[in-house]
């Protein structure tokens, strides 16, 4: 074991347990004070070591079978919700159509287009009755079998219906034009009364 101190500062070798260095003045208690910090350093060293090494690293968690199916069902409504937006933006699907187009196309005669003026019931020398007047056609096809009901009412609030009578105008008319009828109602009534008609229905003249 030696028994002497080496001065940092000259590197002369003192005896141990000197305050000062012989040769150069050197304060040992400085020496002392580096030492101890040193090995407080080590120390702290070792402890930063002990923790790093108990350090937990977590696992990476794997794709979970609920992710999996919430993931399947976001497609499939995506999918769905593209499919909807791809059907109603197809021409079959468009439903911008021209109204006189969807007319024709149809079996039925567009009956907002017809008209009757001049419109009367008369009777004849023999107590018949008829159902006269003048079918106007404003449509761009020609119409038959034009079929209109009468209301026949006691009152003037047409409240107390008591008869109707259909008639049905075979000929028609052609396409803008106007045709002139007489149609019989074999009707007969006792006493005063009002009337009303109502165009129920027509056909095309194809």
């Amino acid at each position: 074991m030696s028994m002497k101190i080496k001065c940092p500062q000259c590197c002369f070798e003192n005896l141990k347990g000197s305050r000062f260095c012989q040769e150069c003045g050197y304060d040992f208690k400085n020496l002392k004070e580096k030492e101890t910090k040193d090995e407080e350093a080590k120390s702290l060293h070792k402890e930063i070591e002990k923790i790093d090494d108990v350090i937990f690293q977590p696992k990476k968690k794997g794709i979970s079978f609920k992710n999996i199916l919430i993931g399947t069902f976001v497609l499939g409504v995506l999918g769905f919700v593209g499919l909807l937006f791809f059907l109603s933006s197809s021409p079959a699907n468009d439903s911008t159509l021209d109204p006189t187009t969807t007319a024709e196309n149809s079996t039925t005669f567009p009956i907002s287009y017809l008209n009757i003026t001049d419109y009367k019931i008369i009777y004849d020398d023999y107590g018949e009755s008829y159902f006269v007047g003048t079918l106007k056609n404003a449509y761009s096809k020609a119409v038959r079998n034009v079929r209109v009901r009468l209301d026949f009412y006691h009152d003037k609030a047409l409240t107390q219906l008591f008869d109707t009578r259909k008639v049905v105008i075979e000929n028609g008319a052609e396409a803008n034009g106007a045709f002139s009828f007489e149609k019989p109602l074999y009707f007969y009534p006792q006493d005063q009364y009002w009337w009303i008609w109502k165009i129920e229905g027509a056909d095309y003249d194809l």
